[in-house]
């Protein structure tokens, strides 16, 4: 049988977190309330599938639309979202391949001019076996320490060049328990 996306019912939106909830691969990206965020900030439209082979669901995925001029695009997430992972929950052993047919099938239905979608689990053969071609970037990883010296010395050179011109500049560093509210706010 082929993998399909079937559109999930009201009910079972609103038992989002737990249908989910046993899937190891979930972030808190994949949350409702997450969801909710990026619904109000984005003026997207929140869409949630099951992935169905046979008929009995191996796993779920959902995305925001938008709408920019004549193009409806989906996004699971989009760039500028903040959020650096969602994509599919897809039981092990899924056909990668399949899940992207069907993702190309719903773009079809839906009228989709773009789906973007940031999912490191998916091997690029499953995208390029459809015809697709994919981008891949990195996010930095950097372990913080609360000893300067050490923060210092793990940076490149240039880096290092650019705080050390700041801080002679007058830059001053001051700690702010409130800062994840600004950024919140700012976003």
């Amino acid at each position: 049988m082929a993998i399909r996306l079937e559109p999930l019912s009201t009910g079972e939106i609103a038992r989002w977190d737990s249908l989910i909830s046993e899937f190891p691969q979930r972030r808190v990206f994949h949350r409702q309330a997450w969801f909710d965020c990026l619904v109000e900030i984005h003026q997207a439209e929140w869409k949630y599938w099951a992935v169905t082979d046979g008929g009995r669901a191996v796993g779920y995925f959902s995305g925001g639309v938008v709408q920019r001029g004549p193009f409806r695009i989906l996004g699971s997430p989009l760039r500028s979202w903040h959020t650096n992972h969602l994509g599919p929950l897809l039981e092990e052993g899924v056909d990668g391949r399949g899940f992207v047919r069907a993702l190309d099938d719903l773009a079809r239905e839906e009228r989709f001019s773009v789906i973007e979608i940031e999912y490191p689990e998916m091997p690029h053969a499953a995208y390029e076996a459809a015809g697709f071609s994919c981008h891949q970037t990195w996010t930095h990883q950097l372990t913080l320490s609360t000893d300067p010296t050490v923060m210092m010395r793990r940076m490149s050179p240039g880096r290092k060049h650019g705080i050390q011109r700041a801080l002679r500049n007058g830059l001053e560093v001051v700690e702010c328990e409130d800062a994840v509210y600004d950024l919140h706010d700012q976003l």
